[in-house]
């Protein structure tokens, strides 16, 4: 959704045909970026790709596209969704409304960005899931049963390895995150770490299954 925004500039040195006519004159212009003797074009090392989750993308009825300062997708004229036809696009995470669990979407994207881009060089600077900060109505050995988390990256890292056997240039991984955090907007809510912080008490922190599972995972 948000891809060609950013790689066409970077790859390209423009900004893709679409987001030119929709947004117009109100787009700055990258002429003077590219006539310096250090063009926007190619000035990168390898991309950094921030995934969780995939939606659905369908146009923006017309009561819809009103902009904000927090909504960017009526200059798109388009809306998301995560179900088609009364069917959910995957499972939806316990701790964040927006993370549906679809693997298949992550390959999709490392094809799309290999195909039109031709294939630059990708580190997943952050691929999660979320818990919910139930603490402390649930035991400790309750929230460190992260069995949820465990299947989600089984099933993203199955779809990474198909992406690079189909020739992505994929060359490193960071699970989002080491430890709970705070989350923006979201405050202490949802838990993205393998490892479990205690807020109650002094911070503490705790291996949830899912580290485990990596060690063999690395192991193996």
């Amino acid at each position: 959704m948000h891809c060609n925004r950013f790689l066409d500039p970077l790859i390209f040195g423009d900004y893709p045909n679409s987001m030119k006519e929709l947004v117009g004159d109100r787009l700055p212009s990258l002429q003077h970026i590219n006539n310096t003797k250090f063009p926007l074009k190619n000035s990168f090392d390898f991309i950094g790709l921030n995934h969780y989750t995939t939606n659905y993308v369908y146009p923006g009825e017309p009561s819809y596209l009103i902009a904000t300062i927090h909504n960017i997708n009526p200059d798109g004229h388009f809306d998301v969704s995560y179900d088609r036809n009364g069917k959910s696009i995957g499972s939806q995470s316990h701790g964040a409304t927006w993370l549906y669990v679809v693997p298949w979407g992550f390959k999709k994207l490392l094809d799309y960005i290999r195909v039109r881009y031709n294939n630059p060089p990708i580190i997943i600077t952050e691929n999660g899931y979320a818990d919910l900060n139930e603490s402390p109505l649930i035991s400790l050995d309750h929230a460190l049963n992260d069995l949820e988390r465990i299947e989600y990256h089984q099933e993203y890292l199955s779809s990474l390895l198909s992406a690079i056997k189909n020739g992505s240039d994929v060359r490193g991984y960071f699970v989002w995150s080491l430890l709970d955090n705070w989350e923006w907007a979201l405050g202490l809510i949802p838990r993205f770490g393998v490892y479990f912080v205690d807020y109650m008490d002094n911070l503490k922190r705790y291996p949830k299954k899912s580290v485990a599972w990596f060690q063999q995972f690395l192991q193996n």
